[in-house]
């Protein structure tokens, strides 16, 4: 169990690391998005779980997409006037505040997401001709009129026109025609993932139009740029593009939909080896955590662990969202220390608990207790609820028994069946039942037989009541019985079974306690050397091939110190007829 336990812990730590190490290079990456719209909610820029609602600005949806998927610096520049319209003076005061900027930060890689479109084209030629640079890259909505008429900035050359899909084809009322760049999921629901998108289940505001097109580019781009800063923007547009997949209409086949649509994971893949290692070692490291959680849930609880795993996914998927404010309120190192504190807590606990069930003489609790710990705390508290019940046997078989009537769990009246074999004098007809009741195997009963001293009265007890039940007419208890004889191997029940096979006809009323004693045999294997003469008689004696069937295998491993061993096997292998001449199937015993 520890050992599932230390790999499940690395494997969380990996996880955490790769998260952080995902998160943190957007935000120290050289890149700035200057976003031209409407009047934006600042919440927008600065949180991925800012809450969208129906009567958000155009600008704070457009943010909260951006921000969704990319951590870098964002800056808004509103271009409303008092009104709450678009004024298009503001828009060119933006236009060349953002050109000023790329003048003043020549090492700057700079996107501008304009998803706003004008007919009129005059008036913003000029200063967009003069912004381009290779680290500046203007991203544009190519509109919603279905036409393939232009509309600006989407129509200029130097700006990356981007039109909107819906269900894998064009979006009814986007824009299209040869000057598109590429294509984009123009339906989107802002908030739909974070960062572990096939994991997360949380709100979502559906928004349509090519405006919602646009910044699912540039938040590509400038994480592409976060995860390569060998790449300017054109150079990552470029990769965009040739990892773009194909889109099923006609408009795409005559070039009117751009490269193709977005394909971000594998964009990201061919941008920047890093980034798939990275998310290969975050995914790897999850998907180990979780399986050995399974593991350790599996081992404590068996079938019931499954209900459990399922409904901690659930939690987990479900609060995800919570989790992310938590890392980002409280940070890398402060979740790691206390997560180290809780695991130094958890051992604290079990030194105390420790301390406890040595001491204590609550056996309920401590019956409790053992359901719960890992196998060497659990074999601990067996061992000190053996000694109690020991030491006061009046009030202690009646505890166990009552918890065993009732109990529905075979993993935990597996445990009951162990203290109740370890007792001195054990109480084997309510093993018998258990077993039977549980469907169990008992060959566990006849190990944990073997971990008590017993005196030579109380084995002598044992043995007469397991020889009582080995001559049972109930076939199940004669099966467990010997399941538990087999394993315990006690040489005292030699005695009363040799005693049965010389008297066999006289005391055994079926076959199948006497294949049951062989088999017996069998696993004493050279304890019981001194029977190889009596079986050989009855052998001789028999002419029943199914019992000289189970008379050969248990020869075949306690008579092997036999003179005429190999001779015996050979002379009757003649004469034999199936199934006896299964038992000699071995050639390097014949």
């Amino acid at each position: 169990m520890k050992k599932y336990f230390f790999i499940a812990l690395i494997a969380l730590l990996i996880f955490l690391i790769a998260f952080h190490i995902s998160e943190e290079i957007p935000q120290n990456a050289d890149t700035i998005i200057f976003i031209i719209d409407s009047q934006i909610d600042q919440a927008y820029l600065q949180s991925p779980l800012a809450k969208i609602t129906a009567d958000s600005s155009h600008g704070s949806k457009i943010a909260a997409i951006i921000r969704n998927r990319s951590k870098v610096q964002i800056k808004a520049l509103a271009v409303e006037n008092v009104f709450g319209q678009i004024d298009q003076d503001k828009y060119l005061e933006a236009l060349e505040e953002v050109k000023s900027y790329s003048e003043n930060n020549p090492d700057k890689n700079i996107l501008v997401n304009i998803s706003l479109g004008f007919s009129e084209k005059d008036s913003q030629a000029e200063i967009i001709e003069k912004m381009s640079s290779p680290n500046l890259l203007i991203i544009a909505a190519a509109g919603n009129n279905n036409s393939e008429v232009k509309i600006y900035p989407a129509g200029f050359e130097e700006t990356i026109a981007v039109a909107a899909l819906e269900n894998s084809k064009k979006m009814a009322a986007s824009n299209y025609g040869e000057y598109i760049d590429i294509s984009a999921p123009g339906v989107l629901a802002v908030n739909q993932y974070l960062y572990l998108p096939s994991l997360n289940l949380s709100r979502t505001i559906v928004s349509r139009g090519s405006s919602f097109a646009a910044p699912q580019l540039t938040a590509l781009i400038s994480k592409m740029l976060a995860y390569n800063n060998e790449l300017n923007p054109f150079e990552a547009l470029e990769i965009v593009k040739t990892t773009a997949s194909p889109i099923e209409d006609e408009l795409y086949q005559n070039s009117k939909l751009g490269a193709g649509a977005i394909n971000s994971n594998r964009a990201l893949r061919e941008g920047s080896p890093f980034y798939f290692y990275l998310t290969l070692i975050t995914y790897t490291a999850l998907f180990i955590f979780s399986l050995t959680s399974l593991i350790i849930l599996w081992k404590k609880f068996s079938f019931v662990s499954l209900f459990i795993f399922t409904a901690l996914a659930v939690i987990i998927i479900l609060a995800q969202p919570f989790l992310i404010i938590l890392y980002r309120e409280l940070g890398f190192r402060i979740i790691l220390f206390t997560i180290f504190m809780l695991i130094i807590l958890s051992q604290l606990v079990n030194i105390l608990a420790l301390y406890y069930f040595k001491n204590t003489k609550n056996l309920n609790f401590l019956l409790f207790l053992s359901y719960y710990l890992g196998e060497k705390k659990q074999e601990e508290i067996i061992k000190r609820i053996v000694l109690l019940l020991n030491s006061s046997a009046k009030h202690s078989e009646e505890i166990i028994f009552k918890k065993l009537s009732r109990g529905i769990n075979p993993k935990k009246d597996k445990i009951k069946l162990k203290i109740l074999a370890r007792l001195n004098k054990v109480p084997l007809e309510e093993i018998i039942k258990s077993l039977k009741k549980n469907k169990l195997k008992a060959y566990f009963i006849g190990e944990e037989l073997n971990k008590t001293e017993r005196n030579y009265t109380d084995r002598a007890v044992l043995t007469a009541e397991l020889i009582y039940y080995l001559l049972n007419k109930d076939y199940k208890k004669q099966e467990l019985t010997a399941q538990i004889i087999g394993s315990y191997q006690d040489e005292l029940l030699l005695i009363p079974l040799k005693n049965i096979l010389k008297k066999s006809s006289a005391i055994i009323n079926n076959n199948h306690s006497l294949y049951f004693i062989l088999e017996i045999l069998r696993d004493f294997g050279f304890k019981a050397a001194d029977f190889s003469q009596l079986l050989r008689q009855i052998f001789q004696a028999s002419d029943d091939n199914w019992l000289k069937y189970y008379l050969l295998q248990a020869y075949k491993e306690l008579g092997k110190e036999d003179n005429d061993y190999q001779q015996f096997l050979n002379k009757n292998k003649q004469k034999l007829k199936e199934p006896a001449l299964l038992a000699l199937e071995n050639k390097e015993e014949i």
